[in-house]
């Protein structure tokens, strides 16, 4: 047998493997009408004090382009300081790299660390004339949790940037709920009745090291993303990445896929990490002398994975996340924590006729601008447990396949003689897919 035949053997065999296992038993794989999706935008990926104020140069913007980051916040890098020439150059090198930056400019925002306030003085024209029209510039950083007393200076500073960068994020993050009102739902309509923002930023940090995680995790997701759609603002959230400091555990890889899924089935705008260089006595990224640690390349290795997905996911748009309780009942009592107002019904979702799963889960629910269904479902149970999870998905009959994505790579399972299909789920894991048609 010559090598060109063993090989054309090899393949027609393949071929027939393939075909049995996909048609469960046997029979022609049907063609799929599976759609295209060519949105070059990058998912957006924050690095908080990122480029690292250490490595502020056209080396540490490459590192942070090379780990899947797409928007940095170099908090500690004062634009107001830099020369015209440096700052050209900088905003350049980030654009040339595909880089969005969030600035920092005390000529812009003077911010009172102790009180949270903002000084009330006119922008500097010369500085707003070098950021304006840069396509590196993204917006600028107000601040990190103001007091709730020094709203009313958030909203006049919010009123005169928007102002100057109509185009532009004006960025400021809220802290979590700390017994100012009655919840955070509470807390968080009075700061956008108020402030009339058009973002809407969170942290808090749930990831803890004895092990667990505290339940607020998966309320707080729910109520942060439902009000961003309600009151049409972007979506904001941050995961515990450089943990190892006070009670926050050091995040394994499948602790810092989970939560960027998490914010996935939620439908989050914004991905972001904290931190991008460290803080206090926490994990970095880098060692002192700026060499990439493990935790490095565990960042970057689940930020690439995430960023194959985002033509599709940046294609879709979020309409509700649903709790799929597990069979065993709840595992980890987070889902119960979820307001009712605050979730979808995973018994009435258009596409899918039943849902269920041996263990705790969540279901994101898309659309694309075709009316193609789009479903983020991810393992609801803490990562550190390792429980792996299996999710039946009973689709309407209008469907014969489904597309799944699994670390961003996809592959198309034909639907079982019940029109289901079984996923997989590994401890932390989330999977994008839609369910297609015959041609």
């Amino acid at each position: 047998m010559t090598k060109l035949t063993k090989a054309l053997c090899f393949i027609i065999a393949f071929m027939t493997a393939m075909t049995a296992l996909a048609g469960c038993g046997g029979g022609s794989v049907p063609e799929f009408d599976i759609p295209i999706y060519q949105n070059h935008e990058k998912l957006n990926i924050v690095g908080w004090e990122g480029p690292s104020p250490n490595f502020f140069s056209r080396e540490g913007f490459e590192v942070f382009a090379e780990a899947g980051f797409s928007i940095g916040i170099p908090l500690q890098v004062d634009f107001a300081y830099g020369t015209e020439q440096w700052t050209e150059e900088m905003l350049d090198i980030a654009d040339e790299l595909g880089i969005k930056l969030i600035i920092t400019d005390t000529t812009l925002v003077n911010i009172h660390f102790e009180g949270g306030g903002l000084a009330d003085y006119p922008a500097d024209p010369i500085n707003v004339g070098r950021y304006l029209n840069h396509d590196a510039f993204y917006g600028i950083f107000i601040n990190d949790e103001t007091n709730v007393a020094y709203w009313p200076d958030l909203k006049t500073k919010l009123n005169e940037l928007r102002g100057i960068f109509p185009e532009n994020v004006m960025y400021y993050t809220n802290t979590c709920d700390k017994g100012y009102y009655g919840g955070l739902e509470a807390q968080l309509r009075d700061y956008i009745e108020q402030c009339n923002p058009s973002i809407l930023s969170y942290d808090k940090y749930c990831m803890m090291d004895d092990g667990a995680v505290l339940s607020a995790l998966f309320h707080d997701k729910a109520v942060v993303r439902y009000l961003a759609k309600e009151y049409g603002l972007t979506s904001w959230d941050f995961i515990l990445t450089t943990g190892g400091y006070w009670s926050y555990r050091k995040c394994s890889e499948e602790d810092i896929r989970w939560q960027i899924a998490l914010n996935m089935a939620y439908g989050y705008d914004y991905i972001q990490h904290f931190g991008y260089s460290g803080f206090a006595d926490s994990e970095k990224l880098f060692d002192i002398d700026g060499n990439k640690t493990e935790l490095y390349h565990t960042v970057k290795k689940v930020n690439l994975e995430a960023q194959k997905l985002a033509p599709v996911y940046n294609s879709f748009e979020w309409l509700g996340t649903a709790p799929v309780m597990g069979e065993r009942g709840s595992d980890d009592m987070f889902l119960i924590t979820i307001p009712e107002r605050f979730s979808s019904d995973p018994d009435d979702v258009a596409g899918i006729a039943k849902i269920t799963s041996n263990r705790d889960a969540l279901l994101g629910i898309f659309e694309d601008e075709n009316g193609n269904k789009g479903f983020m479902v991810t393992n609801a149970t803490n990562p550190y447990d390792y429980k792996a999870a299996k999710v039946t998905v009973k689709f309407d009959a209008e469907y014969a396949g489904v597309r799944v994505y699994e670390k961003g790579v996809p592959t198309t399972v034909v639907l079982d003689k019940n029109n289901s299909a079984l996923i997989r789920l590994e401890p932390g894991e989330g999977k994008f897919f839609i369910p297609v048609k015959k041609k």
